[in-house]
């Protein structure tokens, strides 16, 4: 029989919906090979439909938070392989999935707590050297290990040399506190951009915005993929959207505004992925179109099928 894979990722305004996107893109690699069920706290309609498309939801009941870790908790049973991705999953709520008999697997990136599990993934650049880990964990680090949904692995567009740039896909994540959004449509109005702005639910644009721009709220993948192959640029936060991009070689202009992305940003810069606009919280958001035309883009080289086959081992393994 197939084993149970038990996936749990949040999303909210706060933590925003990386976590979520790449669990659910694990998700779907692995539900061939598993009986795949996803747990989220307070799910909004956009995530119970776009985890439906993939596995099984596992509806658990909880007022708060501390009641709904509880309910997660009492719902494994002992031989579940359990997928957790949040900074807030902390050593002993990794140490109580464990003595339940479940083999653990966590996703991270940002390497700020020890880790009690059987498999580590960073989809960053990070070496073991950064976690604090039990002498069990296997770690597996690197953008190879960056879980993304199946319509960006199965792109096809070959996209034409561009010599100006006239269409802007701009996403700043599915939560936006900072209200940066509405910053840059204004920055890029000016400059006469066809912009095209996606955006989670509690991202405010304002409604002054609306004739000039076309909005897409909750977009699914496939809808992203065909809005990436129309533009000329992505403007972005360093986040997962990032690696969206990068796979369908979509030139992308980046920036950060949490100290999470600030690692990931350093990477891509160093490495000449995107165009660097450094902190997007600084106060000045202006840049020069020319010079990102201009702009060499190294493309990112990582067979994804492969790496479909490596993850399905780890699991079977486990």
């Amino acid at each position: 029989m197939k084993k149970r894979v038990v996936l749990r990722a949040d999303a909210s305004k706060s933590i925003g919906y990386g976590h979520f996107t790449r669990t659910l893109a694990l998700a779907n690699i692995l539900r061939e090979h598993f009986i795949c069920f996803f747990a989220t706290y307070k799910p909004s309609t956009y995530q119970l439909n776009e985890i439906t498309n993939v596995c099984s939801y596992l509806p658990l009941e909880g007022n708060d938070i501390l009641q709904y870790n509880s309910a997660f908790l009492s719902s494994l049973n002992t031989d579940d392989i359990v997928v957790l991705d949040n900074y807030f999953f902390d050593t002993n709520f990794q140490k109580t999935i464990k003595l339940k008999g479940c083999k653990l697997v966590c996703i991270d990136d940002i390497h700020t707590r020890h880790f009690y599990c059987d498999v580590l993934f960073c989809p960053d650049p990070c070496s073991i050297d950064s976690y604090s880990l039990e002498t069990f964990t296997r770690f597996y680090g690197g953008l190879e290990w960056a879980f993304l949904r199946k319509p960006f692995l199965e792109n096809r567009y070959t996209r034409p040399a561009c010599n100006e740039i006239k269409n802007i896909i701009l996403g700043i994540g599915g939560a936006d506190p900072y209200n940066l959004t509405d910053r840059l449509i204004n920055l890029l109005l000016d400059k006469s951009l066809n912009v095209m702005v996606l955006a989670g639910d509690t991202v405010h644009i304002s409604k002054k915005h609306y004739k000039y721009i076309d909005r897409y709220i909750k977009a699914s993948a496939q809808e992203i993929v065909q809005l990436f192959n129309k533009a000329d640029l992505g403007i972005f936060s360093a986040s997962t959207i990032c690696n969206e991009a990068l796979a369908v070689e979509l030139p992308i202009a980046a920036g950060y505004y949490v100290d999470n992305q600030i690692e990931f940003y350093n990477y891509l810069k160093r490495e000449h992925f995107i165009y660097p606009l450094g902190n997007f919280l600084s106060g000045d958001l202006s840049f020069c179109l020319d010079d990102i035309t201009n702009f060499y883009y190294k493309k990112l080289d990582i067979n994804y099928e492969s790496q479909a086959v490596k993850v399905k081992d780890i699991f079977l393994n486990l």
